[in-house]
């Protein structure tokens, strides 16, 4: 199983919202809440805000249903 960040589409009471989350291979979904990048130094969180970049354009938007 492998998993890759993913923009979301999401409404919540009528507003749209995009958020980053993580998404996991096989079916098994992507996580609840938003990602935010970290990091132990700088060039370490370069490192995963480019990898964030590049999966945010190779991947479709995932479109959620609006939470009441």
């Amino acid at each position: 199983m492998y998993w890759h960040y993913q923009v979301r589409k999401r409404s919540d009471k009528g507003e749209v919202l995009f958020d980053v989350v993580e998404t996991y291979s096989g079916g098994v979904g992507y996580t609840q809440n938003s990602i935010a990048p970290l990091s132990d130094t700088q060039q370490g969180l370069i490192t995963v805000l480019e990898m964030m970049l590049r999966d945010c354009k190779k991947y479709p938007v995932l479109i959620e249903e609006e939470e009441l």
